[in-house]
Formats: C-alpha cells, sequence, structure tokens
C-alpha cells in the first residue's frame, strides 16, 4: 500500500497501533503536526473506500497522510 501510494505521489506513513501505552496520544500528536490521519478499517487496502479517501485527502490537502490501521 505504502509503495502504491508513493509512486502516486503521496508521502504516506504507515503506523500500526496497538491498544496499550499511550499510542494513540502519539498519533494525535503526530497527526496535529501537519498530518491527515486516515484510520482504516479491517480488509481496507489499495482501492478499498479508505484508501480512496486516504488519496483524495492527500491531494487535495497536499499534506502527508497517517494511515492507522
Amino acid at each position: 500500500m505504502l509503495a502504491r501510494a508513493r509512486e502516486l505521489g503521496i508521502t504516506a506513513t504507515f503506523k500500526p497501533v496497538k491498544r496499550t501505552g499511550d499510542a494513540w496520544s502519539g498519533i494525535l500528536a503526530e497527526a496535529e503536526e501537519g498530518c491527515a490521519m486516515i484510520v482504516m478499517g479491517r480488509g481496507d487496502d489499495e482501492g478499498d473506500f479508505f484508501w480512496r479517501v486516504a488519496v483524495e485527502v492527500a491531494r487535495r490537502s497536499r499534506v502527508p497522510v497517517l494511515l492507522v490501521p
């Protein structure tokens, strides 16, 4: 997925999330620093709804996209 995003000229970061500790705060902090945060559901991949949303947000906003599975 990241390789495809980069081919499209989109700066994308994949960050796996664990429910322990303060991982959520770290992700929110990154999102507030000029990233659009896209929360993906199970089974979402290139071509699926959230992938298309991520691509569109990246194109319109010109900011890095943080993909959170």
